[in-house]
């Protein structure tokens, strides 16, 4: 009789996480995964029927948990920027995470892995688009800015910054803001 996993889709992205974060990305593939969570290795293919689409997965797990983290956080009362600042720091702390553990050439194995990684991204990135526009519209709406541009351009310009201060470090966060200030 076959055995009933309970969550087990859930069990084996959480094993193929561990894997990752313990003993680099190199080290996961299906075997390790299956001997990890302790489920046969082909109840691992029914879920995930290649390592890229495992990965990819796993890409969507750590991008769902930084957006409800800002979701939860846009929830309290801050003030514009202090807000803003404490976005940039969360997703900063995902982008250096990620950056170390997962942005190598092993990770896109095939072209469809590479296709399916950006649109997963682009996608999560229209989520995150949208959550600065929400801030921008409340701040804008109580008077504490007032965007020179549409809300949801604005919000797309802070995108780009945000993201590109988080993977560079070209300039300082402090810099942005001051700008940000002048612009807003």
């Amino acid at each position: 009789m076959a055995k009933i996993i309970p969550n087990a889709r859930e069990h084996i992205l959480s094993t193929a996480k561990a894997i990752i974060n313990t003993q680099g990305i190199d080290a996961l593939n299906m075997r390790s995964v299956s001997h990890g969570c302790g489920i046969a290795l082909g109840t691992i293919y029914n879920y995930f029927p290649t390592k890229a689409d495992l990965l990819v997965e796993l890409m969507a797990s750590y991008w769902d948990e930084f957006l409800i983290k800002v979701e939860d956080f846009l929830q309290e009362e801050h003030d514009f920027y202090t807000a803003l600042r404490c976005i940039f720091n969360l997703q900063s702390q995902y982008v250096n995470a990620f950056r170390v553990e997962w942005l190598v050439p092993s990770f896109y194995q095939t072209p469809e892995g590479v296709q399916k990684g950006v649109t997963l991204e682009q996608r999560y990135l229209q989520r995150f688009a949208q959550q600065i526009e929400s801030l921008i519209s409340k701040a804008h709406k109580a008077g504490y800015i007032s965007p020179k541009r549409s809300e949801q351009d604005t919000a797309q310009f802070i995108l780009f910054n945000l993201v590109s201060l988080s993977r560079q470090h070209t300039i300082s966060y402090d810099l942005f803001e001051d700008f940000l200030r002048e612009l807003l």
